[in-house]
This record gives C-alpha cells, structure tokens and sequence, in this order.
C-alpha cells in the first residue's frame, strides 16, 4: 500500500509565489522599471492573502 502524500495549502500558495517573483525577476533582465513596480504588487497581494488565510 502506498502513502498518499498531503500538500498543503499554503505550501501550493508560496510555490507559486515564488514562481512569480522569479518569473519577475528574470523579465526584470528586459525592463527593469516595470518589473519592479510588479514585484512589489505581488509581494503586497500575496502579504494580503497570507494574512487572511
């Protein structure tokens, strides 16, 4: 019999995170400004939605 392995919500909620912010980060390569100004948008949304949940 095989385990099944639980993952959890918030595990799912900062890898995604975190594949924004790279994704950000390596736009930020072509323009940096507006990379910037994305990042801290994500990083305010997702403080949010940590909080919440």
């Amino acid at each position: 019999m095989k385990k099944k392995t639980k993952i959890k919500r918030s595990t799912v909620e900062r890898a995604i995170y975190i594949l924004i912010v790279t994704g950000l980060v390596i736009y930020g390569l072509k323009d940096s400004e507006v990379s910037v100004k994305l990042i801290h948008a994500t990083m305010e949304a997702f403080s949010i939605l940590f909080n919440i949940v």
